[in-house]
């Protein structure tokens, strides 16, 4: 009989210590950073997740960072940090952990989270468009011309009229070879030592 009265003390004291001692691995608590209820690590939560995401959380179980009901049950109860210190309530630490950093010092369980419900929401950071591909430059013009805006080979204005001058030059002097009489059915080959009468016997062809 007195045994068994001794295990209900036991138990009894076990029921009624505090949580801190409770828990062996916790060498000190820190009173609660924020209220405990379901409403308040809500909006403690979706304060963080929105001003780190630009967005609501799905809330859907499962869902990682959306998973609201998750972090809500890892932050709304005493438990040891690293340090052996037990913390409870929404923190830096639990904000720093939805933001995808694993490796946190644990006394961030100390301070407030940066983003606080009623706080402004931040507006998320727009991300640079990439340009689209472009092909390499042209060869420079001279004195270190960048080229000539008008023609996609980067070939300076200069070079390309006098190219084309050139070209009409070249056709002229063609056409002039075709206007001169051809002498077919000649005996000798024509040469400029050759006379008059050299090549009567050939045939004019105009």
């Amino acid at each position: 009989m007195k045994r068994e009265c001794l295990i209900v003390v036991v138990a009894l004291l076990l029921l009624t210590r505090p949580v801190a001692a409770q828990t062996t691995d916790c060498i000190a608590q820190h009173p609660a950073l924020t209220a405990l209820d379901d409403a308040t690590m809500i909006a403690a939560y979706r304060a963080s997740f929105v001003g780190i995401y630009g967005r609501e959380p799905s809330m859907q179980p499962g869902s990682g960072v959306d998973d609201g009901q998750y972090w809500i049950s890892v932050s709304n109860h005493f438990g040891a940090f690293g340090d052996r210190v037990c913390r409870a309530g929404w923190s830096r630490y639990w904000e720093g952990k939805l933001r995808g950093v694993d490796a946190l010092d644990p006394s961030l369980g100390d301070l407030p989270a940066l983003f606080q419900p009623g706080g402004p929401v931040p507006t998320p950071t727009p991300q640079p468009v990439p340009s689209p591909i472009q092909g390499p430059p042209g060869p420079p013009g001279p004195k270190g011309d960048k080229g000539d805006q008008g023609n996609p080979g980067g070939v300076p204005t200069e070079s390309l009229n006098a190219l084309l001058q050139r070209i009409a030059a070249l056709e002229r002097t063609v056409e002039q070879l075709h206007a001169r009489p051809v002498y077919t059915s000649c005996s000798a080959y024509l040469n400029l030592g050759f006379t008059r009468a050299a090549i009567a016997g050939c045939r004019l062809v105009p």
